[in-house]
Protein backbone atom coordinates (compact mmCIF):
# COMPACT_ATOMS: atom_id res chain seq x y z
CA UNK A 1 0.00 0.00 0.00
CA UNK A 2 1.24 3.49 -0.84
CA UNK A 3 1.97 5.43 2.30
CA UNK A 4 3.31 8.53 0.58
CA UNK A 5 1.42 9.46 -2.55
CA UNK A 6 -1.35 11.50 -4.10
CA UNK A 7 -4.75 10.47 -5.42
CA UNK A 8 -6.87 12.64 -7.74
CA UNK A 9 -10.40 12.19 -8.99
CA UNK A 10 -11.32 14.17 -12.11
CA UNK A 11 -14.54 14.27 -14.09
CA UNK A 12 -13.95 13.14 -17.67
CA UNK A 13 -13.48 16.08 -20.02
CA UNK A 14 -12.22 18.43 -17.32
CA UNK A 15 -8.66 19.59 -16.72
CA UNK A 16 -6.77 17.25 -14.42
CA UNK A 17 -5.47 20.06 -12.23
CA UNK A 18 -9.05 20.99 -11.32
CA UNK A 19 -9.69 17.68 -9.57
CA UNK A 20 -9.37 17.37 -5.79
CA UNK A 21 -6.25 15.72 -4.39
CA UNK A 22 -6.12 13.41 -1.40
CA UNK A 23 -3.13 11.96 0.43
CA UNK A 24 -3.75 8.26 1.21
CA UNK A 25 -3.69 7.09 4.80
CA UNK A 26 -0.91 4.78 6.01
CA UNK A 27 -2.91 1.82 4.73
CA UNK A 28 -3.04 3.31 1.23
CA UNK A 29 -6.79 3.96 1.48
CA UNK A 30 -8.45 7.11 0.15
CA UNK A 31 -12.04 8.31 -0.17
CA UNK A 32 -14.07 11.18 -1.63
CA UNK A 33 -17.44 12.29 -0.31
CA UNK A 34 -20.40 13.86 -2.14
CA UNK A 35 -19.23 12.90 -5.63
CA UNK A 36 -21.95 13.76 -8.20
CA UNK A 37 -23.07 11.06 -10.64
CA UNK A 38 -20.95 10.94 -13.79
CA UNK A 39 -17.87 9.47 -15.47
CA UNK A 40 -14.53 10.02 -13.73
CA UNK A 41 -10.80 9.31 -13.89
CA UNK A 42 -8.97 8.36 -10.69
CA UNK A 43 -5.20 8.88 -10.77
CA UNK A 44 -2.48 8.03 -8.27
CA UNK A 45 1.20 8.96 -8.08
CA UNK A 46 3.92 8.07 -5.62
CA UNK A 47 7.53 9.23 -5.55
CA UNK A 48 10.57 8.40 -3.48
CA UNK A 49 10.03 4.64 -3.60
CA UNK A 50 12.66 2.04 -4.50
CA UNK A 51 11.47 1.99 -8.14
CA UNK A 52 11.28 5.78 -8.54
CA UNK A 53 8.04 7.56 -9.39
CA UNK A 54 5.07 5.26 -9.99
CA UNK A 55 1.69 5.92 -11.62
CA UNK A 56 -1.78 4.46 -11.91
CA UNK A 57 -5.03 5.53 -13.58
CA UNK A 58 -8.54 4.03 -13.70
CA UNK A 59 -11.88 5.19 -15.08
CA UNK A 60 -15.19 4.60 -13.35
CA UNK A 61 -18.84 5.58 -13.55
CA UNK A 62 -20.52 6.96 -10.43
CA UNK A 63 -24.29 6.38 -10.23
CA UNK A 64 -26.67 7.26 -7.42
CA UNK A 65 -25.26 4.61 -5.08
CA UNK A 66 -21.72 4.26 -3.74
CA UNK A 67 -19.51 2.30 -6.18
CA UNK A 68 -17.45 -0.66 -5.07
CA UNK A 69 -14.02 0.09 -3.64
CA UNK A 70 -11.54 0.91 -6.39
CA UNK A 71 -8.17 -0.84 -6.50
CA UNK A 72 -5.23 1.01 -8.08
CA UNK A 73 -1.96 -0.78 -8.83
CA UNK A 74 0.92 1.58 -9.58
CA UNK A 75 3.82 0.85 -11.88
CA UNK A 76 7.06 2.67 -12.68
CA UNK A 77 7.15 5.17 -15.51
CA UNK A 78 8.50 4.30 -18.93
CA UNK A 79 11.77 5.54 -20.38
CA UNK A 80 12.95 6.68 -23.82
CA UNK A 81 16.58 6.27 -24.80
CA UNK A 82 18.53 6.70 -28.00
CA UNK A 83 20.77 9.24 -29.63
CA UNK A 84 20.89 12.67 -31.20
CA UNK A 85 21.27 12.62 -34.99
CA UNK A 86 22.57 15.83 -36.58
CA UNK A 87 21.44 15.85 -40.20
CA UNK A 88 23.51 18.01 -42.52
CA UNK A 89 26.34 18.46 -40.01
CA UNK A 90 29.75 19.15 -41.49
CA UNK A 91 32.58 17.03 -40.14
CA UNK A 92 32.75 17.41 -36.36
CA UNK A 93 30.09 20.13 -36.22
CA UNK A 94 28.03 20.27 -33.01
CA UNK A 95 24.67 21.70 -31.97
CA UNK A 96 24.82 24.11 -29.06
CA UNK A 97 22.33 23.22 -26.38
CA UNK A 98 18.94 21.53 -26.11
CA UNK A 99 15.94 21.45 -23.78
CA UNK A 100 13.56 18.50 -23.37
CA UNK A 101 10.34 18.30 -21.38
CA UNK A 102 7.45 15.86 -20.99
CA UNK A 103 3.88 17.21 -20.88
CA UNK A 104 1.34 14.60 -19.73
CA UNK A 105 -2.10 15.16 -21.25
CA UNK A 106 -5.24 14.99 -19.11
CA UNK A 107 -3.45 13.83 -15.95
CA UNK A 108 -2.53 15.46 -12.67
CA UNK A 109 1.20 14.78 -12.51
CA UNK A 110 4.14 16.76 -13.87
CA UNK A 111 6.53 15.35 -16.45
CA UNK A 112 10.31 15.35 -16.40
CA UNK A 113 12.37 18.21 -17.80
CA UNK A 114 16.07 18.30 -18.65
CA UNK A 115 18.39 20.56 -20.58
CA UNK A 116 21.94 21.21 -21.64
CA UNK A 117 21.51 24.82 -22.71
CA UNK A 118 24.67 26.22 -24.24
CA UNK A 119 26.50 22.89 -24.11
CA UNK A 120 27.82 21.11 -27.20
CA UNK A 121 25.73 18.23 -28.58
CA UNK A 122 27.60 15.96 -31.01
CA UNK A 123 26.14 13.64 -33.62
CA UNK A 124 25.38 10.31 -31.94
CA UNK A 125 25.38 11.70 -28.39
CA UNK A 126 23.12 9.63 -26.06
CA UNK A 127 19.66 10.87 -25.15
CA UNK A 128 17.38 9.60 -22.38
CA UNK A 129 14.17 10.61 -20.59
CA UNK A 130 12.40 8.67 -17.83
CA UNK A 131 9.32 8.87 -15.58
CA UNK A 132 6.93 8.85 -18.57
CA UNK A 133 3.37 7.57 -18.11
CA UNK A 134 0.09 7.85 -19.96
CA UNK A 135 -0.59 10.11 -22.97
CA UNK A 136 2.34 12.53 -23.14
CA UNK A 137 3.64 15.16 -25.55
CA UNK A 138 7.46 15.32 -25.64
CA UNK A 139 8.96 18.70 -26.43
CA UNK A 140 12.59 18.87 -27.59
CA UNK A 141 14.18 22.03 -28.92
CA UNK A 142 17.56 23.70 -29.29
CA UNK A 143 18.62 27.25 -28.56
CA UNK A 144 21.02 26.96 -31.51
CA UNK A 145 19.27 28.85 -34.34
CA UNK A 146 21.13 26.78 -36.96
CA UNK A 147 19.12 23.65 -36.15
CA UNK A 148 15.49 22.54 -36.02
CA UNK A 149 13.90 19.34 -34.72
CA UNK A 150 13.03 17.20 -37.75
CA UNK A 151 11.72 13.93 -36.25
CA UNK A 152 11.66 11.68 -33.20
CA UNK A 153 10.50 8.14 -33.95
CA UNK A 154 9.37 5.95 -31.04
CA UNK A 155 8.46 2.41 -32.11
CA UNK A 156 7.99 3.66 -35.67
CA UNK A 157 5.75 6.58 -34.62
CA UNK A 158 6.95 10.15 -35.15
CA UNK A 159 6.35 11.85 -31.81
CA UNK A 160 7.96 15.17 -32.75
CA UNK A 161 4.54 16.86 -32.75
CA UNK A 162 2.06 14.22 -31.63
CA UNK A 163 0.96 12.73 -28.32
CA UNK A 164 2.47 9.33 -27.51
CA UNK A 165 0.76 7.01 -25.01
CA UNK A 166 3.44 5.52 -22.75
CA UNK A 167 0.84 3.49 -20.83
CA UNK A 168 1.33 2.35 -17.25
CA UNK A 169 3.44 -0.78 -17.64
CA UNK A 170 6.89 0.76 -17.26
CA UNK A 171 8.29 -0.04 -20.71
CA UNK A 172 11.73 0.94 -22.02
CA UNK A 173 11.62 2.45 -25.52
CA UNK A 174 15.12 2.17 -27.00
CA UNK A 175 16.91 3.04 -30.26
CA UNK A 176 15.06 6.37 -30.55
CA UNK A 177 16.68 8.81 -32.99
CA UNK A 178 16.12 12.47 -32.10
CA UNK A 179 16.91 14.08 -35.46
CA UNK A 180 17.92 17.73 -35.66
CA UNK A 181 18.53 19.13 -39.13
CA UNK A 182 20.74 21.96 -40.35
CA UNK A 183 18.72 22.09 -43.58
CA UNK A 184 15.96 24.36 -42.34
CA UNK A 185 14.44 27.14 -44.40
CA UNK A 186 15.05 30.87 -43.93
CA UNK A 187 12.39 33.56 -44.19
CA UNK A 188 13.36 37.19 -44.66
CA UNK A 189 11.36 40.29 -45.43
CA UNK A 190 10.33 43.85 -44.64
CA UNK A 191 7.23 45.44 -43.18
CA UNK A 192 6.01 48.60 -44.90
CA UNK A 193 2.98 50.87 -44.86
CA UNK A 194 0.76 51.57 -47.89
CA UNK A 195 3.35 54.09 -49.17
CA UNK A 196 6.16 51.54 -49.05
CA UNK A 197 7.81 53.17 -46.04
CA UNK A 198 9.41 50.76 -43.57
CA UNK A 199 7.53 50.40 -40.29
CA UNK A 200 8.81 49.16 -36.95
CA UNK A 201 7.30 48.01 -33.62
CA UNK A 202 5.69 45.04 -35.33
CA UNK A 203 5.84 41.31 -34.71
CA UNK A 204 5.87 38.88 -37.64
CA UNK A 205 4.00 35.62 -37.01
CA UNK A 206 4.80 32.63 -39.23
CA UNK A 207 2.64 29.57 -38.60
CA UNK A 208 1.80 26.32 -40.36
CA UNK A 209 -1.30 26.10 -42.52
CA UNK A 210 -1.99 22.77 -40.79
CA UNK A 211 -4.11 23.48 -37.70
CA UNK A 212 -3.03 20.17 -36.14
CA UNK A 213 0.39 21.77 -35.67
CA UNK A 214 -1.00 24.62 -33.55
CA UNK A 215 0.04 23.01 -30.28
CA UNK A 216 1.83 24.58 -27.26
CA UNK A 217 5.47 25.48 -27.99
CA UNK A 218 5.04 24.29 -31.58
CA UNK A 219 8.13 24.17 -33.80
CA UNK A 220 5.76 25.17 -36.62
CA UNK A 221 4.92 28.56 -35.10
CA UNK A 222 7.60 31.27 -35.02
CA UNK A 223 7.57 34.94 -34.09
CA UNK A 224 10.16 37.58 -34.97
CA UNK A 225 10.46 41.17 -33.83
CA UNK A 226 10.86 43.63 -36.71
CA UNK A 227 14.07 45.67 -36.65
CA UNK A 228 14.21 49.47 -36.79
CA UNK A 229 14.53 49.43 -40.61
CA UNK A 230 11.46 47.18 -40.93
CA UNK A 231 13.43 44.01 -41.70
CA UNK A 232 12.94 40.61 -40.11
CA UNK A 233 14.68 37.24 -40.24
CA UNK A 234 13.44 33.77 -39.25
CA UNK A 235 15.89 30.89 -39.52
CA UNK A 236 15.69 27.08 -39.32
CA UNK A 237 12.03 26.70 -40.27
CA UNK A 238 10.87 23.13 -40.92
CA UNK A 239 10.04 22.85 -44.65
CA UNK A 240 6.32 23.22 -45.32
CA UNK A 241 3.37 25.52 -46.00
CA UNK A 242 2.95 28.59 -43.79
CA UNK A 243 0.94 31.73 -43.18
CA UNK A 244 2.89 34.95 -42.50
CA UNK A 245 1.46 38.14 -41.03
CA UNK A 246 2.83 41.34 -39.47
CA UNK A 247 0.99 42.42 -36.33
CA UNK A 248 1.13 45.61 -34.26
CA UNK A 249 -0.72 45.72 -30.90
CA UNK A 250 0.75 42.35 -29.85
CA UNK A 251 3.69 42.63 -27.47
CA UNK A 252 5.22 39.17 -27.78
CA UNK A 253 8.15 40.05 -25.56
CA UNK A 254 6.07 40.73 -22.46
CA UNK A 255 3.14 38.40 -23.11
CA UNK A 256 3.02 35.10 -21.24
CA UNK A 257 0.64 33.64 -23.84
CA UNK A 258 1.86 30.91 -26.17
CA UNK A 259 2.19 32.25 -29.76
CA UNK A 260 0.69 28.94 -30.92
CA UNK A 261 -2.62 29.64 -29.16
CA UNK A 262 -5.19 28.49 -31.77
CA UNK A 263 -7.60 31.29 -30.86
CA UNK A 264 -4.92 33.90 -31.60
CA UNK A 265 -3.84 32.28 -34.86
CA UNK A 266 -7.44 32.09 -36.07
CA UNK A 267 -7.78 35.87 -35.63
CA UNK A 268 -4.63 36.41 -37.73
CA UNK A 269 -5.67 34.19 -40.66
CA UNK A 270 -7.72 36.82 -42.57
CA UNK A 271 -4.64 39.08 -42.80
CA UNK A 272 -1.98 36.44 -43.54
CA UNK A 273 -0.05 35.77 -46.75
CA UNK A 274 0.77 32.25 -47.90
CA UNK A 275 4.39 31.14 -48.23
CA UNK A 276 5.89 27.71 -49.05
CA UNK A 277 9.49 26.88 -48.12
CA UNK A 278 11.65 23.85 -48.84
CA UNK A 279 14.83 22.46 -47.29
CA UNK A 280 17.69 24.98 -47.16
CA UNK A 281 15.55 27.46 -49.12
CA UNK A 282 15.55 31.21 -48.46
CA UNK A 283 12.34 33.09 -49.24
CA UNK A 284 11.66 36.81 -49.08
CA UNK A 285 8.22 38.01 -47.96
Amino acid sequence: ALQQGRAHVVRLGEHAADGPAFTPAGSGEFSYDDVPAGDYVVQATVSGGPRGTEYAMRTLTVAHTDPDALFLRTSPGSSVSGRFVLEGANGGEVMWGYAASAHPVGVAWTGESKSNLGGPIADGEPFRMSALAGPTRLKISSDDENWYLKSMFINGFDAADAIFDFGFDGRDYTDVDVVFSRLGATLTGRTTDERGTAVRDYAVYVFSTDRDKWVPDSRWVRVARVAAVGAFLIRSLPPGNYWAVAVDRVDILSSAADPADPALLETLLPYAASVVVGESETRDV
